[in-house]
């Protein structure tokens, strides 16, 4: 997979998040506080700044009231370009 695509699905994903988090009125604190994270790491999530781990991701889910879904792909795009489409926030 090629990195340059995977470093703007984070992004893509990281954006979602934090727009979901404004959407609901919440501050970064607010969104630390519901999943024992640090308000730095929610921080550096929005950011794009890593990948967050699976059991972190699923504490960002719960508290931004969302249900992550896995859609099998049927065609030759790669998991990043699916991510890329699908977490559009513009489209």
């Amino acid at each position: 997979m090629n990195e340059k695509t995977l470093g703007e699905a984070r992004l893509k994903i990281a954006g979602f998040l934090k727009n979901r988090r404004l959407e609901l009125g919440l501050t970064q604190k607010e969104v630390a506080q519901r999943t024992g994270m640090a308000r730095e790491t929610i921080n550096r999530m929005e950011q794009g700044f890593f990948w967050l781990g699976m059991k972190q991701f699923l504490l960002i889910c719960e508290a931004l009231h969302l249900v992550p879904d896995i859609t099998e792909i049927r065609s030759s795009e790669d998991i990043a370009g699916r991510i890329l489409k699908a977490w559009d926030i513009n489209a």
